[in-house]
């Protein structure tokens, strides 16, 4: 079976617009599943530090960007509104 260079090219950025695109989701997805993770340690009581390299967080504030993007507080800030 022989491409031709059009029928190639297409096949190529096919495959890489793919690629990049399920690696994409693929990440969101782990974070998410992270996040999750993190915010019932958050409720169990767990301190922010251990909740960030429990649920599989670089560090602390690796936790805090992600946190506070979805939920608008950050882990601290989350925990405190949860003991009023």
């Amino acid at each position: 079976m022989r491409f031709q260079l059009p029928q190639l090219c297409r096949s190529i950025i096919s495959f890489v617009y793919l690629t990049n695109n399920l690696a994409s989701h693929h990440h969101q997805y782990v974070l998410n599943c992270r996040i999750t993770q993190a915010r019932k340690y958050i409720e169990s009581g767990l301190s922010t530090s251990r909740v960030a390299l429990d649920a599989g967080f670089a560090d602390n504030s690796h936790l805090n960007r992600h946190f506070k993007r979805i939920f608008g507080l950050t882990p601290t800030q989350y925990q405190r509104q949860l003991s009023r």
